[in-house]
């Protein structure tokens, strides 16, 4: 049988794995030596239910571009100077959709980061955030959030839309 410790080891280990750096004060060894299993548990229970959840919400757009935007880089800096956030990034479309019912939208169609690549039913690819948001081709094509439909939709590099910014906000559970 292996003492205490051995197993508070490879519990944090076990757990740091599969929750990456969050539980590092749970692996003070000597502090949970001192507070035995059920005290390492009783952590683990505590950050299993956080008090606050961070999330990406949208903030704002950029002016309007092609798909020839200047890549994810250029786009987050126009997106920080537009909301005025220096977290403020492209938005994602699980962003978008986090917002609805009733929360902030684009107030029209908008780009979006879907890091997707869609091909149709030809066999051609149609959907790729116009590679990486740096071609203008109208044969590629870019995810876009439609504000008619309030849906995910898309359109070809060589369309001009603004760019749908978000920004990280703390929601208390």
């Amino acid at each position: 049988m292996k003492d205490k410790a051995t197993v508070l080891r490879a519990m944090c280990v076990g757990f740091l794995v599969g929750v990456l750096a969050i539980a590092v004060p749970a692996c003070d060894f000597e502090r949970n030596r001192a507070l035995g299993v059920s005290g390492l548990l009783g952590f683990l229970a505590q950050i299993s239910r956080p008090s606050e959840i961070v999330v990406g919400r949208y903030c704002g757009q950029t002016a309007s571009l092609t798909g020839a935007a200047g890549g994810f880089t250029v786009i987050d800096t126009l997106c920080q100077s537009a909301c005025g956030s220096t977290t403020a990034h492209l938005c994602s479309g699980p962003e978008l959709q986090g917002g609805l019912p009733g929360g902030l939208m684009p107030p029209g169609n908008a780009w979006y980061g879907g890091f997707i690549i869609h091909v149709d039913e030809i066999g051609s690819t149609v959907n790729q955030d116009c590679g990486g948001w740096s071609n203008a081709s109208a044969g590629g094509g870019g995810s876009l959030f439609d504000s008619t439909t309030v849906a995910p939709n898309r359109d070809f590099c060589n369309a001009s839309h603004p760019f749908a910014c978000c920004d990280y906000v703390v929601l208390a559970q």
